[in-house]
């Protein structure tokens, strides 16, 4: 990690200044870095696997004391701009779906597609760990072209897979 951070430019001091923020363009920087030194595209998903609700902060809190998923993701998009001031993540119901959507709402430059499957990948992995469900969504969508190898995205969201899309999208059954 203090690699990483040291060729993208970043004091690790700074990172654990309670009142310190990161900038747009460091996390992008970062999330390049990772790619690069992992030679794995989709090191978003592969990250998934060692992540716990503590890892998360507040929003790992925000999941562990909610009554249900609902509630946590409702309270996840209110808290969701403390960690991010030029994203947008909503949380939208009908009568059959749930729809949790992640965009950028600011000119800035696009995060990598390993950071956009980190973020949809972690509304899943809450959900699976939080509720004890190993459920599987109805689809997951990306802004970013279809990779190369496939086998990551199925093996982790085991759904119907769609890119070149508009937003970051994760769709759930409320059944």
């Amino acid at each position: 990690i203090d690699e990483i951070l040291v060729a993208v430019g970043i004091d690790a001091m700074e990172l654990s200044d309670i009142d310190g923020r990161m900038t747009h363009n460091q996390g992008c920087h970062i999330w390049q870095e990772l790619v690069s030194r992992s030679g794995d595209p989709s090191i978003g998903l592969s990250l998934i696997k060692f992540a716990k609700p503590a890892t998360y902060d507040v929003m790992g809190y925000i999941g562990n004391v909610s009554t249900n998923v609902g509630e946590a993701l409702t309270r996840g998009v209110q808290y969701s701009k403390i960690l991010h001031t030029g994203a947008s993540l909503t949380f939208e119901t009908d009568t059959k779906n749930a729809r949790v959507t992640y965009t950028l709402v600011e000119p800035l430059q696009p995060m990598p597609m390993a950071y956009n499957e980190w973020v949809i990948a972690t509304i899943l992995h809450m959900f699976r760990l939080n509720t004890g469900v190993d459920c599987e969504p109805l689809k997951a969508v990306f802004k970013h072209p279809k990779p190369k190898n496939m086998d990551p995205y199925h093996s982790f969201f085991r759904c119907p897979i769609i890119f070149n899309q508009p937003t970051n999208e994760i769709i759930f059954n409320l059944d």
